[in-house]
């Protein structure tokens, strides 16, 4: 794979997490999003999904937050905020949430 594929980098991020590897998911979608801007949405969006099975609830939120910031129009930025609002024991805004 080439250092400067962020594509590649994205879908090798997608493959990790559906080994559940999730801190190499995180490691490759990060590397994507430095590589190339155009693939920030989608891999803010499954870096944040890794990020909360890694109980890394700190780097989720900001990641969510982003992806609120950029499209608040979309129900899946929604969707991932009321997973991390449960995990964080929030129930009533989660369900606002979702």
């Amino acid at each position: 794979m080439k250092d400067d594929n962020a594509e590649a980098y994205y879908k090798k991020g997608q493959c990790y997490l559906q080994m559940k590897e999730w801190k190499r998911a995180v490691t490759s979608l990060t590397t994507a999003i430095y590589l190339d801007q155009g693939y920030k949405l989608k891999s803010l969006s499954e870096r944040a999904r890794a990020y909360l099975e890694l109980q890394n609830l700190t780097e989720a939120r900001k990641d969510i937050d982003k992806l609120i910031a950029t499209d608040p129009g979309s129900s899946e930025n929604f969707e991932l905020r009321g997973m991390l609002q449960t995990k964080e024991n929030q129930i009533g805004e989660a369900i606002l949430s979702f």
